[in-house]
């Protein structure tokens, strides 16, 4: 559970600690807060509850039961969003997630991404190199020399497309790190920026994508379990997020409808049957009561910037205002520790209106929680991740494709010379014949 231990505040010349407590709110003009210091009585705080109420609600959990109290005088003080942004830079809020090797139980995986939002740290990159069981091909444009991103799949000549392990791919790219971070020939920028993807960064292979599937699986299951009269409504990113739900045939399939369609994977034809009236992927046939008691899930298998998320709750909340913010969520496989602590913030993602300034946060929950270096943390607050199944552009292709820049006319050629094969990817969900078997088996299972 989520914690919020007392410390010393924060000695991070990135943070000032008398800017921080001029944001808190004054309580000392409350009997039971009677300290000079605004955070001595407060570092119990339990903020994520509170999300899902339309007043800010404060949780003393040495309570037996945890008793919630009304705050009206913070919450006109301060934002939600700000005060638990503070606690979060000031590291009063702690989670515990797993290690990525240890197994948990069912229901624990269900109870550790309803309460603390996450299950597992991300495994290290240094680990995943060694392990000879990733045998699942990945295929990639070879003999690129900078990144395609999303435009591989054109890419489609056969000469061009190779086909290796993910643990071959590892492999190569972490000879390629190596030798690139020991290259004099580039500058100390770029060097510390391939430093930072060698020791932080988060790679999900095959075998991590299926077991977050899984536990979002799990932790779907126990929220319909646990409330049998509230819709689950779950909208994948990539589709346009309309009555219908699914994209139309003919379009385009994205990492996120792939996610969904795994997730499926992992309710059996009697969950289909038990759960089909409750679970849903669209709001259509949903009357005005339905919408208002639902609870809604935007699905995506990671965020860097934010900006897609935002765009799609924007949306949704144009098109859809009886929702309300209380009543979304955002599941995704991979999220850094600030989202998943404080949640996506409220304003706009630059094309789409702007929520309230004071808006709740949209509470995230991952499956696993990701380490970024402080250099790529400020201009992408959501995670440091790529994938087997979606390499990212600027947190892996561009950089690497700088130092292929750098070396594209070595002679003879070197490793460095072009973009290793976890770039360049070539989607699975992309490749001709394709198809999201789950989600027909779900709409065959259900009738609809």
């Amino acid at each position: 559970m989520i914690d919020h231990g007392q410390r010393e505040l924060s000695q991070d010349s990135n943070f000032d600690n008398e800017e921080l407590l001029a944001q808190m709110p004054d309580f000392s003009m409350r009997p039971e807060h009677d300290t000079p210091d605004p955070l001595a009585d407060y570092h119990k705080i339990e903020s994520i509850f509170g999300r899902y109420s339309p007043e800010w609600e404060v949780y003393f959990p040495d309570s037996v039961p945890p008793v919630p109290e009304r705050d009206p005088h913070t919450r006109a003080k301060i934002g939600q969003g700000t005060l638990e942004l503070v606690y979060h830079r000031l590291g009063n809020i702690i989670t515990n997630p797993l290690e990525d090797d240890v197994d948990a139980e069912d229901r624990e995986i269900a109870w550790r991404l309803e309460i603390d939002h996450v299950v597992k740290n991300a495994p290290y990159l240094k680990d995943q190199v060694g392990d000879v069981t990733r045998i699942n091909s990945v295929d990639f444009v070879e003999g690129m020399q900078q990144g395609l991103g999303t435009l591989a799949h054109t890419k489609q000549e056969e000469e061009s497309i190779a086909h290796v392990s993910e643990y071959e791919a590892l492999n190569n790219l972490w000879e390629f790190l190596a030798e690139a971070q020991d290259d004099t020939a580039l500058d100390t920028r770029l060097r510390g920026l391939i430093q930072g993807i060698k020791n932080e960064i988060s790679f999900i292979g095959e075998k991590e994508l299926e077991d977050a599937a899984r536990g979002l699986a799990l932790y779907w299951k126990d929220r319909m379990d646990k409330n049998p009269r509230k819709p689950l409504v779950i909208l994948p990113i990539d589709q346009d997020l309309s009555p219908n739900g699914f994209n139309g045939e003919g379009a385009m399939t994205k990492s996120s409808t792939y996610l969904l369609d795994k997730v499926l994977g992992y309710f059996s034809d009697a969950d289909i049957q038990k759960y089909h009236k409750q679970l849903r992927f669209g709001f259509e046939g949903m009357g005005r009561s339905a919408l208002k008691n639902a609870r809604v899930i935007i699905l995506d298998d990671w965020s860097l910037s934010g900006r897609q998320l935002k765009g799609a709750r924007s949306r949704l909340i144009e098109q859809y205002p009886q929702l309300g913010l209380g009543g979304l969520e955002i599941n995704l496989v991979a999220a850094s520790q600030e989202l998943i602590h404080i949640g996506l913030e409220g304003d706009g993602d630059g094309f789409h209106a702007s929520l309230p300034h004071d808006a709740p946060r949209t509470p995230v929950r991952a499956y696993y929680m990701t380490r970024s270096p402080e250099s790529f943390t400020h201009t992408s607050p959501g995670g440091f991740v790529t994938g087997a199944h979606s390499a990212t552009d600027y947190a892996l292709e561009n950089v690497l494709g700088a130092v292929v820049n750098r070396h594209a006319e070595d002679e003879p050629p070197t490793i460095l010379s072009t973009m290793p094969p976890l770039t360049n990817i070539v989607r699975p969900y992309r490749k001709e014949g394709y198809a999201t078997h789950n989600i027909q088996r779900w709409r065959i299972g259900s009738g609809r």
